[in-house]
């Protein structure tokens, strides 16, 4: 069995105190000072939200967070605002827009069928507008001092007060709490807050890079196969010849593994942030291979869904189980649904090395 060792020493999270770029990066623009991110599924027609005026004249910023059903034909059924940054002018621009969208269905079987529990972040941002609100400097300043003084409790309920009005206040908050938890040492929730700020696209690009080696470094340890790939594809994209030994080597490592017969094994912990529209939580990754099994479960497990191009499982999760994809389903996610805080490890075996798998139907 092959897991991930640790490459480079991971780098400290800082926050930034300069002003970010209005350019999106990681998420794209849904038209002009909005953009929009969709979990594991894209919208092929997009109405772009108009701008509410009221919040424009008055300078304000703001997102709407949604879920919603995509119906056998592709149209968006019952999307509600789950979460929002308080004005209700955005989330009404929000749901007017995303009623409007129109998505490619999802088959099961070769029949289209509806899909829920899809998640949808817009986010309203005015291009002259930036940096942050005097309240909120006045309590993200507090945070740095504190968790270099050990006071990491205090740190922590400043942090669970503040209340992000834009793009850039997210950024710093999400920069805060990664710096808490390197300090708190724990691994998994600073992945959790490298990946908001990766996400983000108020953060200026430029920091990007740091934080994506931060990243990098965090899924390696955390046997997080995929997710390091796709840092290190994005690092390779971005600094080339210039990429460290320790990241190339770590990287190296990577796709050998990936290319050899020998078993993955990615380590999972389910949380609700992965499932936000579900009544529980979730964990979800790209598959590297197409045969695989769930091992070392808790027996909080509850359902397994594999959403891939134009096909798509879902099913009751069964322990002594492996699943083997068709070859022609093309690229596939894996999701597994469960209790908050359930884990198990995920085996990928290559091609042939499981002949006693069942196909999926």
């Amino acid at each position: 069995m092959w897991t991930l060792s640790a490459g480079a020493a991971l780098c400290h999270a800082q926050e930034d105190s300069t002003a970010p770029s209005a350019d999106a990066s990681s998420e794209e623009h849904a038209g002009e000072g909005v953009s929009f991110r969709t979990t594991n599924v894209i919208p092929n027609v997009r109405v772009h939200p108009e701008y509410p005026r009221k919040m424009q004249e008055l300078g304000k910023e703001g997102w709407s967070q949604m879920c919603l059903c995509i119906e056998p034909d592709g149209h968006v059924a019952n999307p509600r605002v789950i979460d929002h940054s308080g004005a209700g002018e955005f989330d009404e621009a929000a749901l007017s827009a995303v009623r409007k969208w129109k998505y490619s269905p999802q088959l099961v079987n070769g029949e289209p069928t509806e899909r829920c529990e899809v998640a949808v972040v817009l986010r309203f941002s005015l291009s002259d507008k930036d940096g942050a609100t005097r309240s909120f400097a006045v309590d993200i300043n507090r945070i740095r001092p504190l968790i270099q003084s050990g006071k990491l409790d205090e740190a922590e309920e400043i942090l669970k007060g503040l209340e992000p009005s834009n793009g850039y206040e997210m950024g710093r908050a999400s920069f805060a709490r990664a710096a808490l938890a390197y300090a708190r040492h724990d691994l998994r929730a600073e992945a959790t807050a490298l990946e908001d700020i990766l996400r983000n696209p108020s953060v200026e690009d430029a920091l990007k890079t740091n934080v994506l080696r931060s990243a990098f470094d965090a899924h390696v340890e955390l046997s997080q196969i995929s997710a390091a790939l796709d840092d290190f594809a994005e690092l390779k994209k971005r600094e080339g010849d210039k990429l460290s030994e320790p990241v190339r080597a770590a990287g190296a490592q990577l796709l050998a593994a990936v290319a050899s017969d020998v078993p993955l094994a990615t380590s999972a912990v389910l949380s609700k942030r992965y499932a936000p529209c579900a009544n529980d939580a979730a964990w979800t990754a790209k598959l590297l291979r197409r045969t695989f099994a769930l091992e070392h479960a808790t027996e909080d497990l509850d359902r397994v869904v594999i959403a891939c191009e134009g096909h798509g499982y879902e099913g009751k999760f069964a322990p002594d189980r492996e699943w083997r994809i068709p070859a022609d389903w093309g690229a596939c996610r894996l999701t597994v649904f469960g209790a908050e805080g359930a884990t198990f490890t995920l085996m990928e075996y290559s091609e042939g090395s499981q002949a006693t798998s069942a196909p999926l139907p």
